[in-house]
């Protein structure tokens, strides 16, 4: 009985450790920004973080994966992260 406990606490310790995601976040500039989410974070939270670190709008700012826009209500998750993965942020450009 008391083997089942411990696994059972170490697959909850994986669990821990793998729910959450480093990411890394570069910008036109060549700004790099790492932070740290869970993967049921909505992507928005990340956006104004680095937002607030840059002094930009958010508003003017693209965030992009694998060349696909990121949303507001997208998560790691829905996007398939993975540890270290790279979102390139681009300028809004009008014109």
């Amino acid at each position: 009985m008391s083997d089942n406990k411990q696994q059972s606490s170490s697959a909850s310790d994986v669990n821990e450790k793998q729910e959450y995601i480093k990411l890394k976040l570069i910008n036109e500039n060549d700004i790099e920004i790492y932070l740290l989410c869970k993967f049921n974070t909505k992507m928005i939270k990340l956006m104004k973080a680095f937002a607030k670190e840059t002094k930009d709008n958010v508003k003017s700012l693209r965030f992009l994966f694998r060349g696909r826009y990121i949303l507001e209500n997208d998560t790691p998750k829905t996007l398939k992260l993975k540890d270290d993965d790279i979102i390139d942020i681009f300028y809004e450009q009008c014109g």
